[in-house]
Formats: C-alpha cells, structure tokens, sequence
C-alpha cells in the first residue's frame, strides 16, 4: 500500500519513470526500494541524519531530470529549482491560472525555459506536466487512492 493512501504514476516522454516515484526532490536515494516502503526509509533517513530540508523529503512525483523539478505531494504541486549547490523552493501562487475553490487551482507558467501546469480536481487528484527546455516531456497524476504502491 503507499504512503498514507496517496501516490502518483511518473512518465518521461510517455515511459513510466519509477525512480521518480515516492522520492526527494534531488534525492533519489529510496528509487531501488519498493514503493510502499520509500517514503518511510525516506523520513528514518533525514530524522537519522536530522535533515529538515523540504526538498529531502519524499514526494509522490518528481518530474524532470534537470534544475527544475515539478513536484506533486498529496494533491499539491510543488516548484523547485537547484541553483548554487542548493534546493530552493518556488511559490506556486504567482502561477495560479485559475482559482476553481480554495481546495482546487490551476498552474500554468514558465521559468528559465521550463513550461509547466498543474490541474488540481475532484478534491484529492492532480495531474502535472513539465516540458525540459530540450523537449523532453513529464507527466503525473497523483492522489488519493492512486499510483504506485497503491494500484501496482
């Protein structure tokens, strides 16, 4: 079973990417563990190492290889960017394209060459794509009751 009922399904360039499932955002470290088990080696991991860096901690869907990495954790996206050796997070609100309910948004930008959007639906799912600068394209759907370790 995932984590806490939640998950995600990762694809680059429609092959499904499971090392980008259930793990940090630059860390792949849990990517050879089964799925229902990544995220807990992930939290024994940084309470071990007392690593509170947001970025370390598991998400259900990491997208892209690159500087930029579109993340969804529960029904939520998260943008973040690798520049001078560390992990920064990025504020979603500034891409907002629609304001369905204060539960469910659509993103929609671009930064440094990265296009991305995010549909947030149905109360627990969202779906997320990321075009890399050199074409290579990213896409998820996450939620409740959904991905892997929770229907494979």
């Amino acid at each position: 079973m995932a984590y806490s009922n939640w998950g995600a399904f990762v694809f680059c360039n429609g092959e499904r990417r499971k090392d980008k499932e259930d793990v940090g955002v630059f860390d792949t470290d849990e990517a050879s563990l089964p799925a229902g088990g990544r995220i807990f080696a992930n939290i024994l991991k940084n309470m071990e190492n007392q690593n509170t860096d947001l970025s370390a901690r598991s998400h259900h869907a990491v997208l892209g290889d690159k500087e930029i990495r579109l993340c969804g954790y529960k029904n939520w996206p998260e943008l973040w960017r690798f520049r001078d050796g560390k992990a920064e997070q990025i504020d979603m609100d500034q891409f907002i394209a629609i304001r369905k309910n204060e539960y469910e948004n659509d993103y929609e930008g671009e930064i440094d060459g990265f296009k991305f959007s995010a549909e947030q639906y149905e109360g627990n799912m969202i779906d997320l794509w990321l075009t890399e600068p050199d074409g290579t394209e990213w896409k998820s759907t996450c939620g409740m009751s959904y991905g892997a370790g929770y229907m494979d």
